[in-house]
């Protein structure tokens, strides 16, 4: 139910961070990682200094046994600036 109506908002504004970061989490919990890994780099497409979703995306490739990436990802995502856990320009907005 909720991912069918997280999608029917993704079709009408495939720009909502929110939204493909809900499906990122709906994905996660149903096991399916390569979908919420896909759901949640568009996520961060939108919003780039997402802390919560860099965290996700983190968790994710581990779960995929990409334990290189996740490192990666992190070393990446220290050297963005200003935003914090519900702060800033770092929010993913629902």
């Amino acid at each position: 139910m909720r991912r069918r109506l997280t999608t029917k908002r993704l079709k009408r504004d495939s720009r909502r961070p929110g939204a493909w970061f809900g499906l990122a989490k709906i994905y996660q919990k149903e096991g399916k990682y390569e979908e919420a890994l896909q759901a949640v780099g568009e996520t961060l497409k939108v919003v780039p200094a997402s802390d919560k979703a860099h965290y996700l995306r983190g968790q994710l490739l581990l779960k995929l046994g990409r334990k290189e990436e996740a490192q990666a990802g992190v070393c990446q995502r220290e050297e963005i600036d200003g935003c914090g856990f519900g702060q800033g320009p770092g929010e993913v907005e629902r």
